[in-house]
């Protein structure tokens, strides 16, 4: 039986301030949400190659429902909901 699998990433501050310096560009303030969630989702993937395995339709479903969370500590929680039908 298929199911919906969360997953919640802890992610150093530091980390995302250095992917947005790295592409930071006039497309982000065009499409900012969606560019830092792709993002954040790239590097989650370099991260754990071998944690998904996803296609690109998945992957555009993930990145809509992808929640970030700043507690305002040093890191950024990322919460990704994987539906696995």
């Amino acid at each position: 039986m298929p199911y919906n699998i969360e997953y919640e990433f802890k992610i150093p501050k530091y980390i995302i301030e250095g992917i947005l310096d790295e592409y930071y560009s006039e497309n982000m303030y065009k499409n900012g949400d969606i560019m830092i969630k792709r993002l954040i989702m790239d590097y989650i993937l370099n991260k754990y190659p071998d944690l998904f395995d996803i296609d690109n339709k998945k992957y555009e479903e993930i990145i809509k429902n992808m929640k970030i969370e700043d507690r305002g500590n040093k890191y950024i929680y990322v919460y990704i909901y994987v539906d696995q039908n």
